[in-house]
């Protein structure tokens, strides 16, 4: 074989390397799974907080997350009362937050009654749920009088 042929040969399997490794792209790569919980902040009422009643509660707050929420859930409970105030929020339902860049604004309303008996220390639970299936908490206890 002369070494024109030689030249030849070796320049073919160069152009293929080249070719192969240039049309190698990750595009087609699986993307990272999320793994991080939604962090959740309430701004009211503060932790420790005391309400006078009959009155409403407003739980307001944020909830930080880089995907997209399906769900979010507050309770407003005590051990002394049988039944506690449970609001869930799905996706696409009416109440259901609005994203600003990865931030979504919660604000839920509860009145309570004057038969409620005084004084009583409620928790008030927040919950929220990512389309990955992270589920992040918040619990902060607020003081009826």
């Amino acid at each position: 074989m002369t070494l024109s042929k030689h030249l030849s040969i070796f320049s073919l399997f160069a152009l293929i390397t080249v070719f192969s490794v240039g049309c190698n792209d990750d595009d087609d790569a699986t993307p990272a799974a999320d793994t991080t919980a939604p962090v959740i902040t309430i701004t009211s009422p503060e932790d420790g907080a005391i309400i006078d009643i009959p009155g409403t509660i407003t739980v307001a707050g944020t909830i930080e997350e880089e995907g997209e929420l399906e769900r979010i859930e507050v309770n407003i409970s005590s051990a002394v009362l049988p039944t506690p105030f449970n609001r869930t929020i799905m996706k696409g339902e009416d109440g259901f937050p609005t994203k600003s860049g990865n931030i979504y604004s919660v604000n839920i309303t509860e009145d309570i009654q004057e038969n409620t008996p005084l004084p009583i220390t409620f928790t008030i639970d927040v919950e929220a749920e990512d389309n990955a299936g992270n589920i992040g908490t918040e619990r902060i206890s607020v003081i009826l009088r």
